[in-house]
């Protein structure tokens, strides 16, 4: 089998139209269906089908998937490998984050590595968890941010950051007063993240462990947007602290102090395992884990405080 042949089943896999590997790799589609095909005669397997009017794997094409996937990951690796040795070209960084990181922490780590190192190209792409999971492990990504949890075991992923940060309920001004009991706020319109998000699955473990039960009438997968719904508001909202820095300055939110648990979130900056790290990948790694939270809360916390 050739590279050729795998690639355009590594990018079928991804994105299920044999038009959309054609146009990718700049080829016919009557080329790309003969290395599908011809792949296909050399292992005795069909590798996908058409359903819904797409193409998709088979349970054969899904086992086969991972290992084509570290064939063209390890392809990739070699050439970053040799432009780094000749040193051609700054790099390329490409990376994945939701909408709320990719609106608070991140353009502040690439405004330090762009200074730092300003010959390298950074790309970036915003996204939810499992989109973002997707296309670090077909190599589209080198890196994404996501929020971590704490037994949670990402094998084929290799943590290159780490920043901690403070969660807690805020409020608009003439709602609740800055301190508050939680069976008070179980009365009080909740506006949370959309269900399945990372971000809102460990706000509702923290919601379990305590026994509590919002009372939720809104869901938005953006920070800005919950904000908007609060200063008006609506109901209160848990957020990651740094999130309404502003807001909190101007006097418009402010920090809801109750007898809950503090609970404070990890993000992580993740990278596929690879035998090579690109130097330009390696760079920004370290630029991000040097960048904090410092100075983006308005005032120190006080004991208790979520």
């Amino acid at each position: 089998m050739e590279l050729r042949e795998i690639q355009s089943f590594v990018l079928l896999a991804k994105t299920h139209s044999i038009l959309e590997v054609a146009r990718e790799l700049g080829r016919t589609p009557g080329a790309v269906h003969k290395h599908l095909k011809t792949l296909e005669a050399e292992l005795g397997v069909r590798l996908y089908e058409k359903r819904d009017g797409a193409l998709h794997l088979t349970v054969a094409g899904e086992a086969a998937i991972p290992h084509f996937q570290e064939i063209v990951a390890r392809r990739d690796s070699l050439i970053k490998a040799i432009a780094d040795w000749k040193q051609q070209t700054g790099g390329l960084v490409r990376v994945g984050a939701g909408p709320n990181f990719s609106s608070y922490m991140l353009p502040r780590i690439i405004s330090k590595f762009q200074h730092k190192y300003p010959k390298v190209e950074i790309f970036i792409e915003t996204g939810n968890a499992k989109l973002l999971t997707e296309s670090l492990e077909n190599g589209s990504l080198d890196l994404i941010v996501e929020v971590a949890f704490p037994d949670e075991e990402r094998h084929e992923f290799i943590p290159m950051a780490l920043w901690e940060s403070h969660v807690g309920i805020v409020s608009a001004r003439g709602g609740l007063p800055s301190h508050c009991s939680m069976e008070r706020i179980a009365k009080v319109p909740f506006i949370l993240f959309q269900k399945g998000s990372r971000m809102q699955n460990m706000i509702d473990a923290h919601f379990q462990r305590m026994g509590f039960r919002p009372n939720v009438v809104m869901r938005s997968d953006s920070a800005e947007a919950i904000k908007a719904m609060v200063k008006n508001r609506l109901g209160v909202a848990m957020l990651f602290l740094y999130n309404a820095n502003a807001e909190f300055r101007t006097g418009s939110l402010h920090i809801v102090h109750t007898d809950a648990p503090p609970l404070s979130a990890r993000m992580v900056l993740l990278r596929r395992k690879s035998s090579y790290i690109p130097r330009a990948i390696s760079a920004f790694a370290q630029v991000a884990q040097s960048t904090n939270w410092t100075n983006l809360h308005p005032m120190p916390l006080e004991p208790g405080t979520p």
